[in-house]
């Protein structure tokens, strides 16, 4: 749940206990007006709902847009912003896939993909280093995400995502990048190498 919804939540919440709580149905009920009382809480009920419901409409995807440099096969600057691709787990810089230097290729092919292109980043979420997790565009629509995993240079994080799955299919079944070698994921390389 988003920072944004819960915060929607507690105000609904607030909202429903500063009337109850402030002795509006209260003093109601001991009026015996039984219509009020029904209004009220159904009026509570309804300002609660709208809340809660209302919240994901109005919340506004962040957009980061800029040209970017690269620091590794899945994470890129824009305007000083870091930010780790949203869904894919690229080789780390170092990593070899067989004899093939997986890590190294997956830098330059990510570099070679937004060099001089316009990216458009939809944020997600924020990671556990405080990057900015977003799915990135070029300005003719390419899916940079996507086409890292397709090109068979990083693979589909289902830890936080199924969305790459079927690049990642692609990349397998026509042998692309590190599948024509065979590899260890970037996951089980990072938590051999600490």
């Amino acid at each position: 749940m988003s920072l944004d919804m819960m915060s929607r939540r507690v105000s609904a919440y607030v909202l429903a206990k500063r009337v109850i709580m402030g002795g509006h149905l209260k003093r109601l009920s001991k009026a015996g007006n039984r219509k009020a009382v029904f209004t009220c809480s159904h009026w509570v009920t309804v300002c609660m709902a709208l809340c809660v419901l209302a919240g994901p409409a109005m919340a506004k995807p962040q957009i980061i847009t800029g040209m970017g440099y690269v620091i590794d096969g899945d994470t890129l600057v824009i305007r000083k912003r870091h930010i780790r691709l949203f869904g894919i787990d690229a080789f780390e810089r170092d990593q070899a896939c067989g004899r093939f230097r997986c890590g190294v290729e997956a830098r330059k092919v990510l570099r070679d993909l937004i060099n001089g292109r316009m990216l458009t980043c939809e944020k997600q979420a924020i990671d556990t280093y405080g990057r900015t997790v977003a799915i990135c565009k070029t300005s003719a629509g390419q899916d940079i995400g996507g086409e890292m995993v397709r090109r068979g240079l990083a693979v589909a994080y289902r830890s936080f995502s199924t969305q790459y799955l079927d690049e990642e299919a692609y990349a397998r079944s026509h042998r692309l990048g590190a599948w024509a070698y065979g590899f260890k994921s970037p996951l089980q390389y990072r938590r051999e190498s600490r």
